[in-house]
């Protein structure tokens, strides 16, 4: 028997006791009857239920900030490090491993819960942004976050009726696959629907753009190969968007 014995006894009964009140809890007695049957204090019932709790959420939950220790999320944000994709970025970056107070048990946690040696992507992980053509882009896997190679992947959502610019990529060949909604693609000179199921492919240097019909949004998977990459997009005319009031000429930056 070693001597490590007693202390995992002492766990295990203590998890047991823990289940007990957390039951009894669930049954409807109150925290002040739990600790008078128990022995312990209100605070000290009410504090171990309470984490039972959070402990199953972070359990259910896919979202990485919500397994890590909250020792390791203080400090992530205390650096500004609010999201998956900026952790990934500088644990890839290296910069991560010279930060203060991140140690080899912070570093271990990071490399447990978040994805950064591990090529899949959680959808709920992925802080979804708008651009100036009102388009909502999540990037689902791209090198420069997950580390794969040769190509990426995003879904875009673009509102009721609203359209993107005219645009082409110069080296990258696109596969575009609707999901949801129904529009109009043009690729090249010739403009034809689309809808659910539907699948275009968009060769390098081929100007292009999709329209969502005015009966609800279109949502689409963009493959890219190579990666996407905004200095291989060469917008092909010049938005006019509404801005403060005025409607003014736009540049606008593509992900799609």
């Amino acid at each position: 028997m070693t001597v490590l014995d007693p202390i995992a006894r002492e766990r295990s009964m203590r998890r047991k006791r823990d289940l007990e009140m957390v039951a009894a809890w669930a049954a409807g007695q109150s925290h002040a009857d739990i600790a008078l049957a128990f022995q312990l204090s209100r605070e000290n019932v009410k504090d171990r239920i309470d984490r039972h709790f959070l402990a199953k959420q972070r359990e259910a939950s896919s979202d990485p900030f919500d397994k890590i220790s909250p020792r390791l999320r203080t400090l992530l944000f205390k650096e500004g490090l609010t999201t998956v994709n900026e952790v990934v970025g500088l644990y890839r970056s290296t910069a991560l491993f010279t930060m203060r107070n991140f140690g080899r048990k912070s570093i271990k946690e990071i490399e447990t819960w978040f994805p950064v040696k591990r090529l899949y992507q959680h959808y709920a992980a992925v802080s979804p942004y708008i651009t100036k053509d009102g388009s909502e882009i999540r990037e689902l896997m791209h090198p420069a976050v997950q580390g794969n190679r040769n190509q990426s992947l995003a879904e875009a959502t673009l509102p009721a009726g609203n359209r993107t610019m005219l645009h082409r990529h110069l080296v990258t060949e696109e596969i575009y696959h609707i999901t949801a909604g129904e529009g109009e693609m043009t690729l090249g000179a010739a403009p034809f629907k689309v809808g659910v199921g539907d699948t275009i492919c968009i060769p390098p240097g081929t100007a292009h753009c999709i329209e969502a019909s005015t009966t609800g949004a279109l949502v689409l998977l963009c493959c890219c190969s190579p990666a996407y990459s905004h200095t291989d997009t060469e917008i092909l005319e010049t938005g006019r968007m509404i801005e403060d009031g005025a409607i003014i000429g736009s540049t606008i930056r593509f992900d799609v």
